[in-house]
């Protein structure tokens, strides 16, 4: 995979943690409405790029998260 566009990990970690949170209080899981993840992460990996001879531009390593 060269490139991927994906919710935060962090965040989909706080997120199960809360649903987690709440299915031990006792709250019925149809209750449960889904979360649109708010932060997203473009990773980037140029040594995949290189190895297919793939020039990735400048532009899309500035807004890359990793």
């Amino acid at each position: 995979m060269i490139l991927s566009l994906a919710p935060s990990p962090s965040e989909q970690g706080a997120a199960a943690g809360r649903m987690v949170a709440r299915l031990l209080k006792g709250e019925k899981p149809a209750k449960h409405s889904v979360e649109v993840p708010r932060m997203v992460e473009l990773v980037v990996n140029l040594k995949e790029a290189g190895a297919l001879g793939i020039k990735v531009p400048i532009d899309l390593l500035s807004d890359a998260t990793r």
